[in-house]
């Protein structure tokens, strides 16, 4: 099976702060709605997952890669919810959404046609031989990639900036969605270690 990367669709959408509040919380509602299982949130492991770099000391860039299928939204409920785990385990009670970048990445497999043959001897000592041919076939996913640039905010800057995002707060609805997050807010919350 060969692998290759046909595509990469690219769209940089600079949302404001308080369209991205809002997509959050309706992220968040479609998760609570349709959702039984719990999300694919994990460390990056070569294909999906949550990854973050440090910019600068309160200056983070946190992506998620999601799986084919999930939609952008649910990617971004993924990659905020990741922010604002970090902002906790930094003891930060607020984080700031700079901004988001969103990917869609499609990758395309194909397994060539290939033919078989069979030869063997029948009950009457006969040759037979048989040709099977398989077409091939081609396979195309696509999955989202998002990546959020976020501030770590003091409990005294938040006043300051209106388009903050309460850390417990997010991470309060993300527990109620089903993610289960790392040891460090699993004990702080009372919730099941991922």
């Amino acid at each position: 099976m060969q692998s290759s990367r046909s595509r990469t669709h690219r769209s940089s959408l600079l949302f404001s702060r308080q369209s991205v509040c809002a997509l959050w919380i309706g992220s968040l509602l479609i998760a609570l709605v349709g959702c039984a299982s719990s999300p694919a949130y994990r460390p990056f492991d070569g294909s999906v997952g949550y990854s973050e770099a440090r910019l600068a000391p309160d200056r983070l860039m946190v992506s998620y890669n999601a799986t084919s299928g999930e939609s952008p939204g649910r990617a971004m409920t993924l990659a905020i919810a990741r922010a604002a785990e970090l902002a906790f385990e930094a003891g930060r009670s607020h984080f700031r959404i700079d901004s988001t970048d969103t990917q869609i990445l499609t990758r395309t497999e194909s397994t060539p046609p290939y033919t078989v043959i069979n030869q063997d001897i029948d009950r009457a000592d006969r040759d037979r031989s048989y040709v099977y041919t398989y077409p091939g076939s081609t396979t195309t996913r696509s999955s989202p990639l998002i990546q959020l640039r976020i501030t770590l905010l003091d409990s005294g800057d938040p006043a300051q900036h209106t388009d903050a995002l309460a850390t417990r707060e997010v991470i309060v609805q993300a527990i109620a969605s089903g993610i289960q997050f790392g040891p460090q807010v699993s004990a702080h919350f009372g919730t099941p270690l991922k």
